[in-house]
């Protein structure tokens, strides 16, 4: 997916509510299930819809999320939907 191509998503109002909801607290952070997980999926859209690169794939084919550029809009765990592998946890007091 080109980057030029990547605001071209829609979401449904209330989920764009609850994600900016997340986004401004900035409590949550999005966090890998099973690192092993992002190897049967072929599409990585999590990678190309991530407005601030935040995310990529190691050499060994696994997903690594990038903290300090991630920004909790929440884009990468609706992209996960077929293994929903990205889910938020909570962001340690030292983080924030």
């Amino acid at each position: 997916m080109r980057k030029e191509d990547r605001r071209a998503y829609v979401l449904h109002p209330e989920t764009a509510d609850l994600l900016h909801r997340h986004m401004d607290s900035g409590l949550l952070v999005p966090a890998l299930n099973d690192r092993d997980i992002c190897l049967h999926c072929r599409r990585h859209q999590c990678i190309g819809i991530c407005p601030t690169d935040a995310l990529e794939t190691r050499s060994d084919g696994r997903l690594e999320i990038h903290e300090s550029r991630c920004v909790s809009c929440g884009a990468c765990v609706i992209a996960c939907y077929e293994f929903t592998n990205i889910t938020w946890r909570q962001r340690a007091a030292a983080e924030s």
